[in-house]
């Protein structure tokens, strides 16, 4: 059938494949001259098919060599019919060397550039070479920033583990804002090039793993009883090593994500609120005075959300939700905005009524990736929920806490 037979197009496609595993760019001495056998008709339709035959080659001698002064040789075979006897046909195309593939894939500016790219890496950051015969795409992939790339290669090749902050890096010709904005990049470059000696093997955060100074992630904290303030003090932000040396002794501590619920939180006798860091709460229970206190998480309704909680009953199993419920999410239907990309993974630790919220929305049972963010809540909602939470299950040895005072935003 002639829909089977070879076509440039084929020939193109195979050409590609190597290019895309490398070859046309680092095994090019071992690869050329590549002989491509091509499938063509059988010998006893050739005289049924005479016109279509004929098309077949001619197509293919429009993309040989001959035709296009760069390209492939045709190799003819003989082949033998009762109709019209011995004849030849192509049986294969002959690939002589790269420029030829090149220039067929037109790919020649590619290869040019990737030869430049390569020159660089043997200046700069030779030891990058073997890594480079294995990823040959990449720099390709990263060509306008390659060359920052190997500058900061090379100079944490001569400053292994300095224990500086990234933005305090002196690398000449590059901004130190590059590195954080090609962390992906400089992660693979940074592993091939450096010695085992000079990266923390199972650290996920970058300066951690080459031995740069991490910046310290600073946790909001809010005091919402007065008795607990800290010399006059009932908001600030501190590290995880510094909270952990408070003496503070709340009864009560609310985590939440949003910045500006953490604000709005009313006065409540025992208890103090950290707020704004998200994914980290699983870090919050290693603090003393958190772990000894009754711990309330209230997140988005979402997945995300519900992800967070779960990941803070790993570490804390007695923590409790606060209006992560179907009842609130039902009565802000108004409020409802898209959540982009959801977790669809299970949460063995969420309570029944929680499992519920996070599976209907995980299915779509109300609409399309919904999701209500604490933030568009009412605030009346909110203080009875809270209030209502606080009559049901108060806290240890604090008596009957009760939320007193809102503390709405100041107007702009």
């Amino acid at each position: 059938m002639a829909g089977s037979w070879s076509t440039p197009a084929d020939i193109h496609r195979i050409l590609h494949r190597h290019w895309q595993a490398g070859d046309l760019l680092v095994r090019a001495p071992t690869l050329f001259p590549l002989r491509i056998p091509l499938r063509g008709p059988a010998p006893a339709a050739i005289g049924r098919q005479l016109p279509a035959v004929r098309g077949w080659i001619q197509a293919l001698e429009d993309g040989a060599q001959t035709a296009a002064g760069r390209g492939y040789v045709i190799e003819t075979a003989p082949t033998s019919s009762r109709q019209l006897g011995t004849n030849t046909i192509p049986g294969a195309v002959l690939v002589p060397a790269v420029e030829d593939a090149l220039a067929l894939l037109g790919l020649e500016s590619d290869w040019n550039r990737w030869q430049a790219l390569r020159a660089i890496t043997a200046t700069r950051c030779p030891g990058l070479l073997p890594w480079l015969e294995r990823e040959p795409l990449l720099p390709l992939a990263h060509a306008p920033v390659w060359e920052q790339a190997l500058r900061v290669v090379a100079w944490m090749e001569a400053n292994p583990r300095c224990g500086r902050y990234v933005r305090s890096l002196d690398i000449p010709g590059c901004d130190t804002k590059f590195i954080e904005t090609q962390e992906a990049l400089l992660r693979v470059l940074l592993d091939a090039a450096l010695p085992a000696a000079a990266i923390t093997a199972g650290e996920r955060g970058f300066a951690g793993r080459y031995g740069l100074r991490p910046r310290p992630v600073l946790i909001q904290v809010r005091i919402l009883d007065p008795a607990l303030m800290i010399d006059g003090m009932d908001h600030f932000a501190a590290s995880l090593e510094q909270l952990s040396r408070l003496s503070l002794r709340p009864a009560l501590v609310l985590v939440t994500e949003n910045e500006i619920n953490g604000l709005i939180l009313p006065s409540i006798s025992g208890a103090v609120a950290i707020f704004g860091r998200g994914y980290a709460v699983d870090v919050l229970p290693g603090i003393p005075w958190v772990r000894r206190a009754r711990l309330v998480y209230w997140g988005d309704i979402d997945t995300h959300g519900f992800a967070i909680l779960d990941r803070l009953r790993a570490v804390s199993p007695d923590a409790t939700s606060l209006l992560m419920d179907e009842a609130t999410l039902m009565t802000h239907r108004q409020q409802w905005v898209e959540e982009p990309d959801q977790v669809r993974t299970d949460l063995p630790r969420l309570t029944s009524s929680e499992r519920t919220v996070h599976e209907g929305l995980a299915r779509n049972r109300w609409g399309h990736q919904l999701r209500l963010e604490q933030e568009r809540i009412r605030p009346d909602w909110m203080l009875e929920h809270l209030d209502q939470m606080l009559r049901d299950t108060p806290p240890p040895a604090c008596g009957s806490i009760r939320a007193t005072t809102y503390n709405a935003p100041a107007p702009p």
